[in-house]
């Protein structure tokens, strides 16, 4: 996977083949990611042509204009084609932001963009999938091995194992949830099935990291080879506290699940009747979300970019092509509204 600016063109990067796509039979497919704010207008940076682009169009805001990104970023498949005599404009202005899209003539190659919502190009290699195939921060841990993803075998995996993978996907604890009395929790943790299917490889059993183990290559852990099953496959929780210090949260509590590194930001969550619910984000505002982090023990916050806007209401269905919307059965605690900026919580 590449990574893009919003100005960058293809006719710029090596990547796209130069200039040996001359004709109909030379074709080329790139995965790239797209930053934030593309949307946003930059001197020297043009989108020419509708659907498909010539290699002079900017690529991440030809993306935002052919919706296969929102303009807070994500990945996106490019399709490399043979150039085309003439490309058309649209209206003086695009229906998606103010991107102005504009006429070009002859180029010697053109592209399209798609977009990409795969679980499969998380750039770690150990990742958190939920009964529904999303990324979480609860369910079946998996590992990527050679470009192919695959579970673990509860068997033989301990505490300190869940701790240490939880902690090297960013979270601040983790805990195995499989335990001696249900090994197989898996065919109905939290009332759904998280066992992996059986087509997927089950690369591990008898995962045993210690309490000081910074890296899963130090972990002690044997090739499973076939002699497990899905229904055993490992359940992880991954948290943004500590395990060690057992307590329940005070009434009014805020947290961030599904905490993405790049961004330092992820599902914020409110703490109501002895239950972690999530906050609906119709009328939340920046100055809520300020409240929010400071809360949490930040300097300052800010709302994630789309949301209070138009149609930006499900923003986290698809946000940097990850899902941080709460699931079922997980409460909507509440809604905050009216906050000043000022205040020390959003109780």
């Amino acid at each position: 996977m590449i990574q893009l600016s919003c100005s960058q063109k293809m006719k710029d990067m090596e990547v796209f083949g130069g200039k040996t796509i001359v004709n109909s039979t030379n074709y080329k497919m790139v995965i790239a990611k797209c930053p934030n704010d593309c949307h946003i207008p930059i001197e020297g940076s043009d989108v020419f042509g509708y659907g498909i682009h010539p290699e002079e169009s900017s690529i991440c805001m030809s993306a935002v204009v052919d919706r296969s990104i929102p303009f807070h970023g994500g990945v996106i498949g490019i399709n490399v084609l043979t150039g085309l005599n003439a490309y058309e404009a649209g209206p003086a202005k695009s229906a998606t932001y103010d991107i102005e899209v504009k006429p070009f003539g002859k180029s010697p190659k053109s592209y399209t963009t798609f977009r990409i919502d795969n679980i499969d190009l998380v750039e770690s290699d150990i990742r958190v999938v939920n009964a529904l195939g999303q990324l979480d921060s609860f369910g079946r841990i998996e590992f990527r091995n050679n470009g192919l993803w695959g579970s673990a075998c509860t068997t033989g995996m301990n505490n300190y194992a869940a701790r240490t993978l939880c902690r090297l996907m960013k979270y601040q604890d983790g805990k195995l949830v499989n335990t001696e009395q249900n090994p197989k929790i898996c065919k109905n943790y939290q009332n759904q099935n998280y066992c992996g299917p059986d087509f997927q490889t089950i690369y591990y059993k008898n995962i045993q990291c210690t309490k000081d183990d910074t890296e899963f290559r130090n972990c002690y852990k044997v090739l499973a080879n076939g002699e497990c099953n899905h229904d055993q496959d490992a359940i992880v929780e991954c948290v943004f506290e500590n395990y060690d210090n057992s307590f329940v949260p005070d009434e009014g509590s805020v947290r961030i699940a599904n905490f993405n590194d790049e961004t330092k930001g992820g599902r914020l969550e409110y703490f109501s009747d002895g239950k972690w619910g999530t906050i609906c984000n119709k009328a939340f505002t920046k100055a809520e979300a300020n409240v929010a982090c400071v809360q949490m023990g930040f300097q300052s916050g800010d709302i994630m970019p789309g949301q209070g806007q138009p149609g930006g209401a499900h923003v986290c269905q698809s946000y940097l092509g990850q899902n941080f919307c709460g699931q079922d059965p997980q409460p909507i605690a509440r809604k905050v509204k009216g906050c000043k900026g000022n205040e020390v919580s959003l109780k």
